[in-house]
């Protein structure tokens, strides 16, 4: 009976977590639009090359570009902690998006 109990709070406790993780996805980033990468022009499927969504005001506030200029740049190159941190939702984000793809991060 307890290992029941324990293993109900613990699935509560991933799902908790998991549901707290994309829910933050959506208030950082801006589905909508799109964060061109800087470094590419082109990527061979002929779709335009982006580094994921855009950051929403709050995703800007905590997460400063590192691109060319930074200081007065919105320049986001993708490996700032933000888009490493939710990589796999960026990636799904292009799949279902379809007329994008999502660069690799240098």
């Amino acid at each position: 009976m307890h290992f029941a109990v324990a293993t109900r709070k613990l699935g509560w406790l991933f799902g908790g977590v998991g549901i707290a993780y994309l829910a933050s996805f959506f208030v950082l980033f801006d589905v909508t639009k799109v964060s061109r990468s800087p470094l590419y022009e082109f990527t061979e499927s002929g779709k335009s090359p982006v580094v994921g969504p855009a950051l929403s005001f709050m995703g800007c506030t905590l997460c400063k570009p590192h691109g060319p200029s930074f200081l007065w740049s919105t320049d986001y190159l993708g490996n700032e902690w933000l888009f490493v941190m939710y990589k796999p939702c960026i990636l799904l984000w292009g799949i279902f998006r379809g007329d994008v793809e999502v660069v690799p991060s240098r």
